[in-house]
């Protein structure tokens, strides 16, 4: 049983990347005090997914002994746990860009780039935070509203296209679609490949576009997909 739990911390380890891990009391979790109040952690997990993420109960226990009642847990994922294991999930990249708007909020920091390299910091092992450039630029638009004052333009755009740079390989191939979200989760564009193309991954580089002519005015979510051989 010994031997099992050293396998499982070497990939709970693994998972975590450069990530600053708690390993105190007993405890070994994706989960880093950014300060005395705030937490970053990855997704409270249960089933087969606890033996390399955070296993839930392990994390329900620690917020019970160091903060009982006196927490609120903020899921930035797109997926729900069971919320009844609290008193009320890889956590860097929605998890940073919320944290670093609020240090910015706190006053603790009066620019994006602090804010963010503070997160980094104290979350990553190597300093690698937030890296997404679309979550980056939420943190500047933050502050570029609530310090300087500037409200973003609510002009209207047409987008023509998105571009993909290189091809994924799968199986040694990829068949590519793109679907384009709003805000409130409505899909503005759906489009699959057309005739079942499948880009195959090669040397060098690479270019798909995907035609979408479409009215913007609003913060938009774009999400690339590969149909794999079993749906075609």
């Amino acid at each position: 049983m010994l031997g099992m739990n050293k396998v499982f911390q070497a990939v709970r380890t693994k998972v975590s990347a450069d990530k600053h891990r708690y390993q105190l009391g007993g405890y070994d979790l994706d989960l880093t005090y950014i300060t005395e109040r705030i937490i970053a952690m990855a997704f409270p997990s249960e089933g087969y997914e606890k033996v390399y993420r955070n296993n839930i109960d392990d994390v329900t226990r620690l917020l019970g002994e160091k903060h009982k009642s006196h927490y609120m847990i903020y899921n930035l994922s797109n997926r729900a746990y069971d919320y009844e294991k609290f008193d009320n999930h890889a956590g860097k990249g929605r998890t940073g860009t919320a944290i670093a708007a609020y240090l910015i909020y706190s006053g603790l920091f009066s620019t994006a780039d602090k804010a963010l390299r503070y997160f980094a910091c104290k979350r990553s092992i190597t300093m690698w935070g937030v890296t997404n450039p679309s979550q980056v630029r939420s943190v500047q638009y933050f502050e570029q509203v609530y310090v300087k004052g500037r409200v973003p333009s609510a002009k209207a755009l047409v987008l023509r296209e998105v571009i993909m740079h290189t091809i994924p390989n799968f199986d040694k191939g990829c068949s590519p679609y793109v679907e384009i979200f709003s805000t409130s989760k409505n899909s503005l564009v759906s489009s699959p490949p057309q005739g079942d193309p499948v880009f195959y991954a090669v040397d060098g580089p690479q270019v798909v576009s995907f035609p979408v002519n479409k009215i913007i005015f609003m913060e938009i979510g774009i999400v690339f997909k590969h149909v794999t051989p079993i749906y075609r």
